[in-house]
């Protein structure tokens, strides 16, 4: 059986332990979580601009913004609402958290305490916030193109195959 051995030059440098490998695993699913989040609200965003402009609320909308102004207000309404949405389930994973490590074992805090770092969550944020403003400035200008979602699903399937790209390159990024 062969063993994992910490390569920095330190002391206490050995056998790689589960706080080690906990940042792995974490960025691994924060990857996968935040693809999952922005592709939803994305496809939110250009059902919505769809639904809108078919139901003639838009042209209403119209008469008072511009154009810009409304697929902006949309983007940063929705960008607001999916980052309360991220800090209900932070506050739910780490009361749930907490229950859990009140008899886990020494190892187990260490891992929870090197994934639990500011500088990670600042990192998910930022990501998140970067790729929902990309995805969602093109779904939004998708939606704008369109008439119905028929009309979109033609549209969609070159961003469907971008969207997939991070997901295929997930396992290469972490080799």
């Amino acid at each position: 059986m062969s063993r994992d051995f910490d390569p920095r030059a330190a002391p206490t440098a050995g056998a790689v332990q589960a706080k080690d490998r906990a940042p792995f695993a974490a960025a691994l699913a924060a990857g996968f979580i935040l693809w999952t989040a922005v592709f939803s609200i994305a496809n939110m965003l250009l059902s919505g601009v769809i639904e809108e402009k078919s139901s003639r609320v838009l042209d209403t909308l119209l008469t008072s913004v511009s154009p810009g102004q409304i697929l902006a207000g949309k983007l940063l309404g929705v960008a607001s609402v999916s980052l309360t949405v991220f800090g209900v389930w932070a506050a739910a994973g780490a009361g749930v958290a907490q229950l859990a490590l009140l008899n886990a074992p020494p190892s187990a805090l260490d891992a929870v305490q090197a994934v639990a770092t500011p500088q990670l969550l600042a990192v998910f944020v930022g990501s998140f916030l970067a790729g929902y403003l990309m995805y969602g400035a093109i779904f939004l200008a998708l939606g704008a193109l369109c008439e119905s979602l028929q009309e979109a699903q033609t549209l969609i399937g070159p961003m469907i195959m971008v969207l997939m790209l991070p997901v295929l390159l997930f396992a290469p990024a972490f080799e």
